[in-house]
């Protein structure tokens, strides 16, 4: 049985080399934040999507604002009980932005304007973080990142590669690793996200396939 699981693996491994075949595709799976809106004056907003399979309750869950590195949150908004469709958003915004942001929020909070750019921002439900914005614990100073990927004075869409949140509050945050900049007060990509499907690596989906595959045919030999 070893001999012929070693050869069989031995070939398959080299298959794998000289093939390279993308097979199937990983699709969003989570909520998040699709979108960060830090801009003049009250214009502050957040969108968040939901990538799931399934609608979701939205009562369940709620946004914290860490302040200027604190480890607690400084406010905390709950969101509006009310159910997101698979694929789609929702957009909270803070209630004295300017009308042609306000248009597109389903939800709106005196306590979005207390974020500037330097403050990590958590969306959380009963049982835990689902996504955050920046890094708990870490006063990064004017803002993460440098322009044009800055979080102060920007507009930041979730890039379409990004299918979940992340889940760690405490690990090190710079936007231009997973965000787009829009600008300042560019609200034109509000009311809407979208996500690209991310191929899975052909060596590995082979190689499990595989493995199953050499598995079931040394059995059968023993038998």
């Amino acid at each position: 049985m070893n001999t012929i699981l070693s050869r069989g693996l031995t070939s398959f491994l080299f298959i794998i080399s000289c093939n390279a075949v993308l097979l199937p595709t990983t699709e969003a799976s989570s909520i998040f934040f699709s979108e960060y809106i830090e801009g003049s004056g009250y214009n502050k907003a957040l969108e968040i999507y939901n990538g799931s399979s399934s609608a979701l309750d939205l009562g369940t869950m709620q946004i914290e604002i860490y302040m200027n590195g604190q480890i607690t949150p400084y406010r905390t908004i709950g969101l509006s009980n009310t159910t997101l469709a698979a694929g789609d958003v929702f957009v909270i915004a803070d209630s004295r932005a300017d009308g042609s942001l306000l248009s597109y929020a389903d939800q709106t909070s005196d306590n979005l304007g207390w974020f500037n750019g330097d403050d990590a921002i958590v969306l959380r439900d009963s049982l835990s973080l689902l996504d955050i914005f920046g890094q708990i614990g870490t006063d990064p100073g004017l803002g993460w990142g440098i322009s044009p990927l800055s979080s102060q004075n920007n507009t930041l869409v979730r890039s379409s590669s990004i299918i979940s949140g992340d889940i760690i509050g405490s690990d090190s945050f710079d936007p231009a690793s997973e965000w787009v900049s829009f600008g300042l007060d560019d609200f034109s990509q509000l009311g809407s996200h979208s996500v690209s499907a991310v191929p899975v690596p052909a060596a590995v989906w082979l190689f499990g396939s595989g493995l199953i595959g050499l598995v079931g045919f040394a059995r059968r030999k023993k038998a």
